[in-house]
This record gives C-alpha cells, structure tokens and sequence, in this order.
C-alpha cells in the first residue's frame, strides 16, 4: 500500500451548498427575465447576499411559460425558504407549502484552505495548495455507473477565456493489429488501459472533471481562485489571496418528470434539505482510496509486452487509472491464456477492486459535511 506523504492537518475542510434549484409551476404564464427581476429584488430587500438565476424546465434562457427552474446561488436555509414563501405568494403558485417545491438540483462543495495559523510566503502557500488539489483528484474515485457513461469519465481542461479541449485521464486508444494484446481479442476501454500511451496525467492548472451537465452528476477538482456568483454571467470575480483554495465540488441534477439524483438521495422537495445527511454524497462521489500495488509496482507484467506498471498507471491516472488497469488485467488474467491461471490478476476483485479506503481523508469530508448537516438543520 503506498500513503500519500502529506499532513491533512495543515488543512481547513468545510463544506457548503454552492447552489439550490427549485421548480416553480406558476398558474399564469410569465418570462424567466421577469421572475429573475422580482426574485432578485426579493433577495435585496431580504438584505441577502445570495443572487438568482431563473430558466426554462431545461434549463434554458428566454424562457416564457409555466414551468420555472429557480437557482439560487450561496443560499442560506433561512433566505431560501423566505424567498420561495415571497414567490409562491406574488404567483399565487397552487403547492401545500413552500417545502412541497420540486428540487431539481444541488451542488455540495469541500474547500480545502491551508490553515491561517500557517505562516507560510506566497510560494509555500501556492505549493501547499496544489499539492492538497493533486491528492483530491489522484485518490479519488466515484461510483463507477457515473463515469462509464459515454464523455463522463475522468479527464481535465485548461480554464481560462480560452478552454482547452478535455484530454481524459485515460484515453480510449486502440492497439497495434500485431500487438499481444490485440492478437488476443482484447478490445476497448480494456485494452486502452494496457496500454502506456493512453494514460494522460492531469496538470495543476486544470480542472478534473468526471461525470457530465448533461447527465445527472457532474463532479470537479480544482484551483479555485475565482468566483462566479451568476451563472447567466460569463465573467469571474477573482477572490483575495486569502480565500484561495483547493476545491472539490459536486453538481447533482434532476429533469423535469425525471427521477434524478437529488431525490434519490432523498431529497426530492425543499423541506428533505432540513436535516439531511449531506454525508450520503460522500459515499457516492467523494470517496477517496490509496493504491495497493503487487509489490513495489513497478515490474511490468510479464506476458503482456506493455510498459504499464501499477506505479506508473497511478503517476499518470491516479486510483482511477490504476482501479482502470487490474480490470483489465483480471479479464486478462480470466479470458485469455496471457497470464497463469494462478496469477494474482486472476483472483476475483471486490466493490473496491484492489484499493483501500483513504481513512483520514474520508473522515476530514465526512466531518465537513456533518457541520454542512447541522447549518442546514441536521
């Protein structure tokens, strides 16, 4: 097993809801840009420092209708359920009570943020900060149905005015026709991830992504220095030095007449957020693992003629690239003649596979989203 080299206590972890969206079915037809005007004012006089965002039941803009999904962004219990008692009111909205409203979506971040009792330079402070951004991304590893779905498997991207194309973490390639790999039928995503070339390592200046906005969970990794308060906005507002920190952040989506995440976890109206076990996330999207290797990792496996080891499809691909790599090596090692049918590829892989639960990481998340529990009315 190979520990990560790193102290989580030079670390605050805490956790918030980055936003909340609510169906609103109003019984008169009204455009999204006024609902969005009405509501904004609302939040205002509230003396909230929470904004809005109003769209279609798809989520689109310029929207005229019935249908409304209502977005509000850095909430807090009390302004949410003030503000939708303001709504259903000012749109005579036909529901029992305000926690009978649809939630349609929700996004749960951890920030990570090095302690302010650290008196560290600038450059130690960047340093500590990446480094804490490389162990979320590298020992991380959601439920895998989340990111076997076509374009959600893991893979980064340059952020900027200028977004890069996403390189993901493991590459679909295929083998050379004469290769002992392909001469022995195996194909895909299996074969993709026996070979070295398919393995691209994210860099610090990216952000991780798994999952997608066009599905029902979209989880990220990254350096966040910037803020974005309005998602109808384009531009970012950049943070002070001192609110900079490593980020993990999940956006868990339902659809209109969908059964989606939010209410299978549980949380299908807004009263299921008061007392919520925000911890449930965490078991299917912010579970955490360190390697186990056979041996030290870094012997290539006889039989197969690939460079990859278990240490290097780590480096490159992190928990998930190296969970990636014993798949294939167990089919190998079960459907071909490759590998002996004592090998230890050959034994059968457990709900974890060959990876051990990151104890001390998942119990920082885990204490995180218990404080997130308890502001929410846990």
């Amino acid at each position: 097993m190979l520990s990560p080299c790193i102290d989580l206590n030079d670390y605050n972890c805490s956790a918030v809801v980055d936003w909340l969206e609510f169906a609103m079915e109003t019984p008169e037809i009204h455009q999204a840009v006024n609902a969005h005007r009405f509501l904004s004012n609302a939040l205002m006089a509230l003396g909230s420092k929470s904004t809005v965002h109003v769209s279609g039941p798809n989520r689109e803009t310029g929207y005229k209708g019935h249908s409304f999904i209502v977005r509000i962004q850095q909430p807090r219990p009390r302004d949410v359920l003030r503000l939708m008692q303001q709504a259903v009111r000012h749109y005579n909205i036909d529901v029992a009570g305000i926690g009978c409203l649809p939630v349609r979506g929700i996004e749960v971040s951890v920030d990570f943020k090095i302690r302010a009792n650290r008196e560290l330079p600038s450059d130690e402070r960047d340093i500590k900060r990446w480094q804490i951004q490389d162990l979320l991304w590298r020992h991380l590893r959601v439920v895998p149905s989340f990111s076997e779905l076509k374009n959600c498997s893991p893979r980064f991207t340059r952020e900027g005015p200028k977004r890069t194309r996403a390189d993901f973490v493991v590459q679909q390639t295929t083998p050379k026709p004469a290769s002992v790999i392909s001469t022995a039928g195996i194909k895909g995503k299996q074969a993709s991830a026996l070979m070295l070339s398919a393995y691209h390592q994210p860099h610090l200046d990216m952000t991780y992504y798994v999952g997608s906005n066009q599905e029902s969970v979209l989880l990220r990794v990254m350096d966040k220095r910037s803020d974005r308060r309005d998602p109808s906005r384009t531009s970012r507002d950049e943070l002070p030095e001192k609110e900079w920190r490593a980020r993990i952040e999940v956006s868990l989506l339902g659809a209109h007449g969908v059964v989606g995440v939010p209410e299978a976890l549980g949380v299908g109206t807004v009263r299921d957020l008061v007392g919520f076990k925000f911890r449930e996330v965490r078991k299917l999207v912010f579970e955490f693992y360190v390697p186990t290797f056979d041996g030290d990792g870094d012997v290539p496996i006889s039989g197969l003629r690939t460079s990859v080891t278990e240490l290097e499809a780590f480096r490159r691909g992190g928990v998930y690239g190296l969970d990636r790599f014993h798949q294939s090596l167990n089919e190998v090692a079960t459907q071909t003649d490759l590998l002996d049918d004592d090998s230890l590829y050959a034994q059968p892989l457990g709900k974890k596979g060959r990876l051990v639960s990151y104890t001390a990481l998942n119990g920082k998340v885990d204490r995180a989203l218990k404080a997130l529990e308890t502001r929410w009315g846990g």
